[in-house]
């Protein structure tokens, strides 16, 4: 009698470790499977980490050449009104010489006239 109690306690032990394996088997498998999930978002985290540091630095560089043409414009514009005041001063200048000119040329007809 002691062997078949024997026996049917082994019998239940081994049933009790083939139970544990399996547990352990899918305990493992679902934490394999896990991991690789976690890999997997971890993957596209740093994916989309990488096109928004692209689009980061791309937005920079668009700002900087915007920067960069609105100052050439506005160096051009003031280089445009200083020249136009430029021109402007100059015909002025060459207007007043006209004037003084004319006025040079009256007094001389005069000073002839006189003699």
């Amino acid at each position: 009698m002691k062997d078949v109690e024997l026996q049917r306690k082994l019998q239940e032990d081994e049933a009790e470790r083939k139970r544990n394996e399996k547990e352990a088997y899918e305990r493992s498998k679902q934490i394999r499977l896990e991991k690789q999930r976690l890999e997997a978002a971890q993957e596209i985290f740093l994916e989309e980490k990488e096109k928004v540091r692209r689009l980061l630095v791309q937005q920079e560089e668009q700002e900087a050449k915007e920067r960069a043409e609105r100052m050439l414009k506005e160096k051009a514009e003031r280089e445009a009104r200083a020249r136009i005041e430029s021109e402007k001063r100059e015909k002025d200048r060459m207007e007043k010489l006209r004037k003084i000119i004319k006025v040079s040329n009256s007094l001389e007809r005069e000073q002839v006239i006189s003699k």
